[in-house]
């Protein structure tokens, strides 16, 4: 299956799939799935989810995110009892604790 263009919703990327930033920097592997997001399984790092909205395109070998390196920290996600929260202290171009307000390059 070659690369396609991901829509939010769609099939999610199975656990173990590599994760490239769009700059093209592995960021790490998918853990698990649930609810339009997906865990980022890190080594050496604590895992943290981020929302399937910062897919750009997703293959069989790997998905691409449509955010670059650097603004990763900003669009990590923790899971709760309430559902899905922002990592406090992000560098999401908000204060600590907002969420993204940049999905998708959009």
């Amino acid at each position: 299956m070659a690369d396609t263009a991901y829509r939010p919703g769609s099939r999610m990327p199975s656990p173990g799939t590599p994760i490239v930033t769009a700059d093209g920097k592995q960021i790490g592997r998918v853990k698990e799935c649930d609810a339009g997001h997906f865990r980022v399984a890190v080594r050496w790092a604590r895992d943290y989810w981020l929302s399937d909205e910062v897919i750009r395109q997703q293959g069989e070998s790997r998905i691409e995110l449509a955010i670059q390196h650097d603004l990763v920290p900003g669009y990590k996600l923790r899971r709760t009892g309430r559902g899905f929260e922002p990592v406090v202290g992000g560098a999401n171009g908000g204060a600590a604790g907002e969420p993204p307000t940049d999905f998708a390059g959009r």
